[in-house]
């Protein structure tokens, strides 16, 4: 069922040994493993790969010249005999059922094409540790970094009718390959158990990110390609404190939007209301409709300064949202708290590029309070019914696997900063006003969820809420019902948010007690 790739350049002997006979102690004996030595010229490594060669499952290549990792993978793979090919490093190692979780997974998924594992460290010691508990099938988390990392198990046929690996981006020839072979996938699976050992060096990225800078402007480059594959031109960047963790910015985006403003809630000072306004205007980077939903009553004065007012009797941010909704001439409308102000220029822009793209009916942006996160994500079932993921984390941190700063597929958003079309929040009856901030939103994304539809955090529209306000607290009746509409999807369980993980607090932490590694 699987060819076992393993390309090798100069490792040390005990690691490739252990490596190799990782794979020999599978419990799932349908594999092959394929060994190509790139002409290293180490006659040390010849006789070990050779002493290998007695076990039937075990074949052995030499290439004629160095070609490097992907000419080398390339050559292993030729004349591969599985029906999925599972890529391993020369000194790492596979945890002895990987190949037979991977199959269940596999055999469960029929139309599944790629298969990815979660992973930890080892070091020298073999002491493991740094356990990596990834997220289900996000597409856009990818486009932020490889998190699918390893195991990585995709469909041989697919990795033959996408070339096989591009020798110029060796150093991220994984990545140019998965974002190749998923853009073709039919289907992703995660298998959220620990399967794959990331071996660490003094050498390694496992140990320290920047010893290999060449492998991070690799991806860059792979990850440009990939958008231009797909006709989203954008600016990619690298922040240096964060290699391998990649930012897309997209060029302007033209078609307008209607930005409604929901100050019905609570009173909120006309200066400070003024004031927010014209700077979530002016920084928004894409031509903008401003609707604004005051409480209803005797005429304040007010100056709107070219916004449009609506008035409810009504406290309910959905009832609010809907009329908002209902007055927009736009069929994108983003809904943002009254007194959000934007961090950098081109705030909007990002949101409506990924409102405009198949596939996605809401995404919402990244909120600090003071110098902490505030929204990087819902995650259902945190806390309670829904929680904001990393909440409280000091804004300058990514958080676990730059959970609080990457681009990435989410369960919901806040109603603090989402954008959405007229035409869907139509399709699906409204935004419930019925329930408070912090479920009705969580409540309409979840809808989205229903229909097949795709909600992504989008870290490049970053706002500070200058007076937040308490959550409203939810009655008994709001818990209840959202919990017997929802109960499905709560049973499930979040899946971008790992089950090793704890629900009690935002912070990521490993849940007691928690077998997974």
């Amino acid at each position: 069922m699987f060819s076992v790739v393993v390309p090798v350049y100069r490792p040390p002997l005990w690691a490739l040994s252990a490596c190799l006979d990782s794979v020999l102690s599978q419990t799932l004996n349908d594999f092959e493993l394929r060994v190509c030595d790139d002409a290293g010229g180490d006659p040390h490594v010849t006789d070990l790969l050779e002493s290998y060669r007695s076990d039937p499952r075990v074949f052995v290549m030499s290439a004629p010249v160095n070609g490097g990792i992907s000419g080398a993978t390339n050559l292993a793979l030729e004349g591969a005999c599985g029906e999925y090919v599972a890529f391993l490093d020369h000194d790492d190692l596979l945890s002895p059922r990987a190949l037979a979780e991977m199959a269940r997974a596999l055999t469960a998924n029929e139309l599944a094409d790629v298969a990815y594992s979660d992973s930890d460290k080892v070091g020298p010691d073999g002491t493991r540790y740094s356990p990596s508990f990834k997220p289900g099938w996000s597409p856009e988390y990818l486009l932020s970094n490889m998190y699918l990392g390893h195991l990585l198990v995709i469909r041989r046929s697919l990795v033959e009718q996408v070339g096989g690996l591009r020798s110029t981006y060796d150093g991220s020839q994984d990545y140019d390959l998965a974002l190749r072979c998923t853009e073709l996938a039919r289907g992703v699976v995660h298998v959220p158990e620990v399967l794959y050992h990331w071996r660490v060096s003094s050498v390694s990225a496992a140990a320290n990110p920047l010893a290999k800078p060449w492998a991070y402007e690799a991806g860059r480059r792979a990850l440009e390609d990939a958008l231009a594959r797909r006709a989203r031109p954008a600016l990619v960047s690298m922040p240096a404190r964060m290699p391998g963790r990649y930012s897309i910015r997209p060029r302007a985006v033209e078609t307008p939007v209607t930005l409604g403003l929901i100050a019905t809630g609570r009173p909120v000072r006309d200066v400070l209301l003024r004031s927010s306004l014209k700077a979530l205007e002016n920084a928004a980077g894409v031509p903008c409709e401003l609707v604004l939903a005051l409480p209803a009553g005797p005429d304040r004065g007010f100056d709107a300064d070219g916004a449009r007012v609506v008035s409810s009797d009504s406290t309910s941010w959905g009832a609010a949202a809907n009329l908002i909704m209902r007055a927009a001439h736009t069929d994108r409308v983003a809904l943002v708290d009254p007194t959000c102000v934007p961090l950098e220029r081109g705030w909007m822009t990002s949101l409506a590029e990924q409102i405009d793209r198949p596939g996605v009916g809401a995404a919402g942006g990244r909120l600090l309070e003071g110098r902490k996160v505030r929204h990087a994500g819902v995650v259902l079932g945190l806390e309670g019914l829904a929680g904001n993921v990393l909440r409280g984390l000091p804004s300058s941190r990514p958080g676990y696997l730059s959970l609080a700063s990457a681009l990435r597929d989410v369960t919901a958003v806040s109603g603090e900063c989402i954008i959405t079309t007229r035409q869907l929040v139509e399709e699906v009856g409204g935004f419930d006003e019925e329930l408070p901030l912090g479920l009705c939103d969580v409540a309409y994304c979840l809808e989205l969820g229903r229909r097949g539809l795709r909600v992504v955090f989008d870290p490049a529209a970053e706002l500070r809420v200058l007076r937040p306000g308490a959550r409203t607290p939810v009655s008994p009746t709001g818990h209840r019902a959202f919990a017997e509409r929802f109960a499905q999807e709560l049973a499930e369980g979040d899946p971008f948010y790992s089950i090793h993980l704890e629900l009690e607090a935002p912070f990521c932490r490993l849940r007691l007690g928690d077998s997974a590694t």
